[in-house]
């Protein structure tokens, strides 16, 4: 394959010129491939227009019968020696009939389109291709197949009204170009998009042609006289239907062309499917130098930084490059103060949102940096936080090795989040309880390969309703997932800072207790210094806070379908179940699974 083909079959087109030589490509690939589907989908299209036109404009008729109580005078040569009723239920008849005929010719349409690109799919017999992208060969060809016959319908339609009224089709093309140009030149998407949607500024477009249309029919009216009326009417709604269809077409090509690699890889013999490169909004660019300074300048004075200067060695990604850490220090070297400036991308705004939401409530004993303010940058969300000189990033590595994570966890236990953010939380994530409440304890039991398994699913089963009740009921605490892994840093006292907050969640005391690395004596000073600070934790045991802890990692046990495990923690969850009083002793179970 030359280099010439590979590029042509994966980049996008660009420009008015460049898109339709797309389309003719396709054109010319189609019509080798399937020549008879495709000329049977345009004619097909073509009458389902036709008809649904019918089916608008007989009315007409039928309203003229039953108000001069006669046979209509535009088809009296249809019905001569008929009454007036026979000609009006003649042409309702007609109507359900023209009105059927659309139904089928679409019906028939898209069949043909399923059939045909599984056709063209066996055809190629392309290697690699997933059933997702399989899948899209359908739409995407019923797409093509419409673009071309909404060209032919088009054609045929401007030469209709170019035989009923040809002034109004000059006055109509005159539109279509000059306005068309306008959108294309002025580009208003960029300013309305975020106010009026593509469907509202389409039917915009057209409205404002066919209103332009029916001026010009009463300036003719009024200075010049008009062809009979019935030529007028249907130019002028075979003109509304050009307008919109003209719409639907740019709307066809607005949805084909960013695709058009994936486009050409399915009906395309020699072209690759290449993979989906993701749109360059030029986030990472925010961190360059030239275009740092159009927008770090304001943010660093509204939060008295003036002249702060960036720490290059500070600067970190995260969220696969779609959030950006900066660290920007004061001038004076006896100035300890910093500033911590986290960008989010518009794609994960709402992550960042839901960090600032919690460390908007954060006490001043909590492992994190303060929170000083919210902004925007280039629709991204930019966060900004209170830091220091002295402190540096923990590389994951090293973080990992440092004994004073488990302090960390500690500082985590004791962070207490307001009722009212707790209220939100609950009411829009699904929590610990909600899990264990959708546990299949009948599909556990076919599993079990022993009657000891068999007899323990039947009494978690049982007293399941009480576990979920005891649940519900425990205290809250503040988790963050792969804490080890997040962004932290240390300060010169050697404390750690948790600088990533991101998809923190709010879970029953003891989520991610550490039973297993901790003795009972350290687990329960833990706990003790934990309650010191949070008085509703004065009732909690460690008992309680393993059985969360167990409950925890039973349900990722279960959503891993990891069953071998299951089964294998099935004898200690019982244990622990008793242990805090949520399942009588059973002598019968106390052998291992």
């Amino acid at each position: 394959m030359t280099q010439a083909a590979l590029r042509s079959g994966s980049a996008q087109p660009h420009g008015l010129l460049h898109a339709v030589r797309w389309v003719a490509r396709l054109w010319r690939v189609l019509i080798r491939l399937i020549p008879g589907t495709l000329f049977l989908y345009i004619v097909f299209f073509i009458l389902s227009q036709i008809a649904l036109l019918l089916a608008l404009l007989l009315p007409w008729s039928i309203l003229a019968g039953l108000m001069l109580n006669q046979v209509p005078p535009r088809v009296a040569w249809l019905f001569e020696g008929y009454g007036p009723t026979t000609a009006v239920l003649a042409l309702m008849a007609l109507v359900v009939f023209c009105f059927a005929l659309h139904l089928f010719a679409e019906a028939v349409n898209a069949r043909r389109g399923r059939q045909a690109a599984s056709r063209i799919l066996e055809l190629h017999d392309k290697t690699g291709l997933s059933d997702e992208v399989r899948n899209q060969a359908a739409p995407f060809l019923v797409r093509l197949l419409k673009l071309y016959s909404m060209l032919g319908w088009l054609l045929l339609a401007a030469a209709a009204v170019a035989f009923l009224f040809l002034e109004l089709l000059w006055v109509l093309v005159a539109y279509a170009v000059v306005a068309g140009l306008a959108v294309v030149m002025l580009r208003p998407e960029k300013r309305w998009n975020a106010i009026v949607s593509a469907e509202i500024r389409g039917k915009a477009w057209w409205g404002t042609g066919f209103i332009l249309l029916v001026a010009y029919v009463i300036y003719r009216a009024w200075h010049g006289g008009l062809p009979h009326y019935w030529g007028v009417f249907a130019s002028l709604l075979l003109s509304r239907q050009i307008l919109a269809c003209l719409v639907a077409l740019q709307g066809n090509m607005a949805f084909l062309l960013p695709r058009a690699a994936r486009v050409e890889a399915l009906f395309v013999a020699d072209t690759p499917l290449s993979p989906a490169q993701p749109q360059d909004d030029d986030f990472a660019g925010l961190a360059r130098r030239d275009v740092r300074d159009t927008w770090l300048p304001a943010l660093l004075a509204a939060h008295d930084g003036e002249n702060f200067q960036m720490r290059e060695d500070a600067t970190r990604w995260a969220h696969q490059g779609k959030m950006l850490h900066l660290v920007m220090d004061a001038p004076q070297p006896e100035q300890d103060r910093a500033l911590l400036i986290k960008v989010f991308h518009k794609d994960i705004r709402e992550i960042g949102r839901h960090e600032c939401n919690l460390l908007r409530h954060a006490a001043p004993d909590w492992p994190a940096p303060k929170l000083l303010g919210e902004n925007q940058v280039h629709d991204h969300l930019v966060l900004v936080y209170e830091w220091s000189k002295g402190h540096h990033w923990l590389n994951p590595q090293a973080a990992i090795k440092q004994p004073l994570l488990l302090g960390l966890r500690r500082s985590l236990l004791c962070c207490e989040v307001p009722a009212d953010l707790a209220d939100r939380y609950n009411r829009t994530n699904i929590r610990l309880g909600q899990h264990l409440s959708q546990m299949d304890w009948a599909f556990l039991r076919q599993l079990a390969s022993t009657p000891q398994a068999q007899g323990i699913c039947e009494r978690l089963q049982e007293n399941w309703p009480v576990v979920l009740r005891w649940v519900d009921r425990q205290p809250e605490q503040v988790t963050l997932g792969a804490l080890s892994q997040r962004q932290l840093a240390q300060d010169r006292e050697g404390a750690i800072i948790i600088g990533n907050w991101t998809r923190w969640r709010l879970e029953p005391f003891g989520i991610d207790w550490p039973f297993r690395s901790q003795t009972r004596e350290q687990q329960q000073q833990m706990l003790t210094e934990a309650a010191s600070i949070r008085p509703v934790l004065r009732g909690v045991t460690v008992d309680e806070a393993t059985l969360v802890a167990r409950l925890e990692g039973f349900r990722k046990l279960i959503a891993g379908k990891n069953y071998t495990a299951v089964f294998a923690m099935l004898g200690d969850l019982e244990a622990q179940l008793i242990a805090c009083g949520n399942l009588e002793e059973d002598s019968g179970s106390a052998e291992g699974v």
